[in-house]
């Protein structure tokens, strides 16, 4: 779950977005191939836009990294991938890394193995956006193609850009 204020200054635009990761993107069937296709959010206060991309980690990657960039999945930032360079992100850290589209990429990466090597990982990044009036996402859809069949996975995760639209009774946080 992941929520966040509005920044309280204008800053040029009306539209801001939080970006959420740590969901890292495994098989439980290691000689199977997953292939993503979107991720659809289920919506209590529809956001303007959702966007999902994947964010791939390799030791090489790591080694190639700029110094202070972000090298471990992330929980959460203002603003949107890789850069967060908005000027409401109050300087959020940059990823390292690579940012892919998530429609046709390939997941072959068993779940076995994800604490094998810590610096090789592949992220699920959802970035949710909102005007003043803010968004809540009460959990979202990824849909993928296994072995030639439609699957969804259901994520109960909640995506809170606070605002005057989000009541506090339905999301104490805000």
């Amino acid at each position: 779950m992941g929520d966040v204020a509005p920044p309280r200054d204008r800053w040029g635009s009306d539209t801001w977005a939080l970006t959420l990761g740590g969901i890292e993107l495994c098989s439980e069937e290691p000689a199977a191939e997953i292939v993503l296709d979107r991720v659809t959010p289920r919506s209590v206060v529809t956001p303007e836009r959702f966007q999902a991309t994947i964010r791939r980690m390799t030791p090489t990657l790591r080694d190639e990294a700029r110094e202070g960039t972000i090298v471990t999945p992330l929980l959460g930032s203002r603003g949107t991938p890789p850069d967060f360079a908005e000027a409401y992100s109050r300087g959020g850290t940059a990823l390292a890394g690579r940012i892919d589209p998530l429609e046709g990429a390939v997941i072959s990466r068993g779940c076995e193995d994800a604490d094998d090597e810590p610096y090789l990982f592949t992220e699920l990044l959802v970035t949710a956006y909102a005007q003043e009036g803010g968004a809540l996402v009460t959990g979202f859809d990824i849909v993928y193609t296994a072995e030639g069949d439609e699957h969804v996975l259901e994520v109960p995760w909640e995506v809170a850009l606070c605002g005057p639209s989000v009541e506090a009774d339905t999301t104490p946080s805000c």
